[in-house]
């Protein structure tokens, strides 16, 4: 015979489970959106760096040596630096 104990707890344990399940799903969705939002940022960082060398490697073909272009360059790169000093690097394995 069914202990009364568990018939009663049981609509309980079902609304836990269930909550459980809600927090793993909304969990794993976080933890989802957080490390596309890594590759996001990681992959626009890459974008930025290849510009910007693309921008020296033309700018030094050209023999450019206009004191404000090269001004200019030096803060966008110090932006870059900036931007990417907010969030540590992965340490190397």
């Amino acid at each position: 015979m069914l202990d009364p104990r568990v018939w009663l707890l049981r609509p309980v344990l079902d609304t836990l489970n269930q909550l459980i399940g809600k927090n793993m799903a909304t969990t794993a969705e976080t933890v989802a959106s957080i490390q596309a939002l890594a590759v996001q940022v990681a992959k626009s960082r890459a974008e930025v760096v290849a510009k910007i060398q693309v921008l020296e490697d033309a700018l030094a073909a050209a023999n450019v040596v206009d004191q404000s272009i090269v001004d200019a360059l030096t803060a966008l790169k110090a932006e870059v630096q900036t931007s990417d000093d907010l969030i540590p690097d992965a340490p190397s394995a």
